[in-house]
């Protein structure tokens, strides 16, 4: 119930955001959200992109690289103009954390010019005071490394504001400065004026919207105490210049860490959603501080959650949904890849979305608390969702489809219309079925999917029935892949089915309720680390749609025999029976025959015996038996219906092919432990192995054909014992079962 409860709270909480979203800036997609999107889905490549080609190149080489993505993410003009680019970029915080991570072993003088950069802004050597006091005109403005050398006279951040529960300082300059525009073309002047608006408004957001204790009572955990620096231990949020990037959160020390945020100035104060989404963003990553992890192995978490919080705080904002295209369009793509494409991970935000939509949010803790324990975020997803990716991954990839009749995704202001299906990831295969297709399934990467569109152009003057088979060769690969069905008719009817478990899936398309005209057939690996396949499903056509299908379950009476002494003695062991018959024509009916199942048979035939416990007698003791001795077996009843086998009275012979294959629970005979007080010792169970036994009986039994009409008949099967021909022991019957064994031919699917 904890789940539901945990979803409800939440809905209520976004409905009332909502209404205030609406009434404060409007409803639908605002223009600062739209001029958003456009800034980071501009063609080209980041500056981070371009700066890496180079590293591959061989153009420069890594510390110079970490250098200019830092002064990419900051928006220096020091970058050189080779690498300068107008598209946007969110991953500032990798670059930090990498450079972080490097600083101790770079040579001194490069030390000297990437450590102005991890000082806080109200620091004199930092690179906000080292850049921006004392600043010259805009004209004259061209600040280079060696302007580190020179101390400013003053400190340009002393100005802030505090929010109203006491725990976090919003920092602004005290003059106006000449910085980078956000958009990345020329440079625009950040007032004193504009830049307190801004602070004033992300104090808005903290005091009216109660971020801090929202995602504090989320996460279960305080921030990490900062002591003294900026001046106490409040949480220090710092409105100033930057790059290409909206935010960035700092880490200081080992985690767990204090942090603080730099809040890019240049978003301006007419993009609100996009500054209090923004802020939502970077609070969290500061909760996520609190906990230990691995950078930059555990970067994809890092970022998908923290682009899912923007949800949970203004869940009517949508900016979230600005990164869809970069992960549900890649559906082959992992999980937790992080650039392929590049800010994949930003897009991974919709798994932690998806699972908050049916389960509630109270996993977000445990998950981060699992990356501190495990450490490892994405064991620790594995451990904390309800029955780890093996359950929740096929669900995931199906959902991302996000077309009818899947279309699950909602959010207030709605969702984008973005399907797994899109940008040329979907396979597709023309069915003729004429005998058969292929349907061919890529290597797929962990935590992946694949998606193929089936289409249905077989002839119906030569295929009746379209049937999937030897579906468990692709879910047999690995224990978590799965296959959802999504099942389009021409009827206009779209059903969801689940073939993971299915050894085949047939459609009997001459009937018009199962004519369909295509299927949209998503694979997942929801392993966390194997890649599988490459694999294929044969697709096999048929000229009729008759077939049996069904499972029985009946009490039977075995008569077991036995020596005690040399005198051969029998018990009566009572049994359930559970059987599973499939079976379909292998031939077509010869010309002249009425129905089109009077032809040649094989019927595949699982059971599953398990009988009670009984008691033998023994030099006039007993060996008791506990219950639970289970016979598992697979048998193929071969018959014809035909002319040649089908007698006038419509009796017919059955012969039993027996073994040769795994029953679905298992190949083994599972013999309990006995207590022999005859010889006063306990015998322990016992497995016996009978993988290995295949043979063939011929007119074992008979049966008879009866009620026949165009959509099917009923078959008896005589004297039936399973397994054997039920004369083996001194020729009375070895099994006597209650119920005769009835068979039913039906013209349909066979599923």
């Amino acid at each position: 119930m904890k789940p539901l409860i945990s979803k409800l709270t939440r809905i209520v909480s976004v409905l009332v955001l909502g209404l205030f979203i609406l009434s404060s800036c409007g409803g639908g997609t605002s223009g600062d959200v739209q001029e958003l999107d456009e800034l980071l889905n501009a063609e080209g490549q980041t500056s981070l992109q371009m700066i890496d080609q180079a590293v591959a190149e061989k153009k420069l080489d890594g510390d110079t690289a970490l250098l200019y993505k830092l002064y990419a993410v900051f928006g220096d003009e020091a970058l050189p103009a080779e690498y300068q680019s107008a598209k946007k970029f969110r991953n500032s915080d990798e670059v930090v954390a990498e450079a972080r991570s490097r600083l101790d072993s770079m040579s001194g003088e490069m030390k000297a010019k990437i450590e102005p950069f991890f000082k806080r802004p109200d620091d004199p050597e930092s690179y906000f005071n080292l850049k921006y006091a004392d600043q010259p005109a805009a004209s004259e403005s061209s600040w280079v490394p060696s302007a580190y050398a020179q101390r400013p006279d003053s400190n340009i951040y002393t100005e802030f504001l505090v929010s109203a529960d006491g725990k976090a300082k919003v920092w602004y300059p005290n003059r106006d400065i000449t910085a980078r525009a956000y958009s990345g073309t020329g440079n625009i002047q950040v007032s004193a004026s504009s830049a307190k608006q801004i602070a004033e408004q992300l104090k808005g957001f903290l005091d009216t919207d109660n971020i801090l204790q929202r995602e504090e009572n989320l996460m279960g955990r305080k921030l990490v105490s900062d002591g003294t620096r900026g001046g106490d231990d409040k949480f220090d949020i710092y409105v100033a210049p930057g790059g290409s990037d909206l935010g960035l959160t700092y880490c200081e020390g080992n985690k767990p860490c204090s942090a603080y945020i730099i809040i890019n100035a240049n978003v301006g104060t007419s993009r609100k959603r996009v500054l209090r989404t923004t802020l939502a963003h970077e609070v969290f990553h500061a909760y996520q501080y609190a906990f230990k992890y691995r950078e930059p192995a555990d970067d994809w978490w890092s970022e998908a959650t923290a682009v899912w919080a923007e949800d949970f705080i203004y869940g009517g904002d949508n900016t979230e949904q600005d990164w869809l295209h970069v992960f549900i369009e890649h559906p082959d793509t992992s999980l937790f890849d992080q650039h392929n494409p590049d800010n994949h991970h930003y897009g991974a935000y919709i798994f932690p979305y998806f699972y908050s939509e049916n389960y509630g949010d109270d996993y977000m803790r445990q998950t981060w608390e699992g990356c501190e324990s495990a450490g490892d975020c994405l064991k620790a997803v594995d451990q904390v969702i309800d029955g780890g990716f093996k359950k929740q991954w096929k669900e995931f990839t199906m959902w991302n489809y996000n077309k009818e009749p899947v279309k699950k995704y909602t959010d207030i202001n709605g969702f984008k219309d973005v399907s797994s299906d899109a940008g040329g990831k979907t396979g597709q295969e023309m069915l003729t079925a004429d005998p058969e297709d292929n349907i061919e399934i890529d290597m797929m990467n962990p935590l992946s999917a694949y998606l193929t569109d089936a289409i249905n152009i077989a002839d119906p003057d030569k295929v009746k029935k379209l049937k999937f088979k030897n579906l468990k060769d692709f879910t047999d690969l690995n224990e978590s892949t799965g296959i959802k069905a999504l099942i389009f008719y021409e009827n206009g009817r779209k059903e969801v089915e689940d073939w993971s478990k299915l050894k085949e899936r047939s459609f009997c398309i001459e009937n018009k309720d199962e004519n369909f005209s295509h299927i949209m057939l998503i694979f997942s690996n929801g392993d966390m680390k194997d890649m599988i396949g490459p694999t294929s499903i044969k697709v096999e056509g048929s000229d009729n749609c008759y077939n049996i299908n069904q499972k029985d379950q009946r009490t039977a009476v075995i008569h077991f025999p036995y020596s005690d002494a040399g005198t051969l003695k029998i018990v009566d062991i009572n049994t359930t029976i559970e059987t599973d018959s499939m079976g379909e024509p292998v031939e077509k009916a010869e010309e002249g025959q009425p129905y089109a199942y009077l032809t040649k048979w094989n019927v595949r035939n699982e059971f599953e015996q398990v009988r009670d416990a009984f008691v033998v007698e023994c030099d006039g003791s007993s060996v008791d038996f506990l219950a639970g001795w289970t016979t598992r077996a697979v048998g193929h009843l071969h018959f014809d219906l035909g002319p040649e086998g089908l007698a006038e009275d419509g009796t017919f012979s059955v012969d039993l092919e027996y073994g040769g294959e795994a029953h679905p629970n298992g190949i083994s005979e599972e013999v309990p432990g006995a207590q022999a007080n005859c010889i006063s010792t306990a015998i322990g169970a016992s497995s016996i192995d009978v993988s290995n036994m295949h043979f063939t009986m011929e007119n074992v039994w008979q049966g008879r054909i009866y009620d026949m009409t165009e959509d099917g008949a009923k078959i008896e099967i005589f004297d039936s014992c399973l397994y054997d021909d039920c004369t083996m022991q001194t020729g009375e019957p070895f099994q006597t079962i209650s119920e005769p064994v009835i068979l039913e031919i039906k013209k349909g699917s066979d599923s």
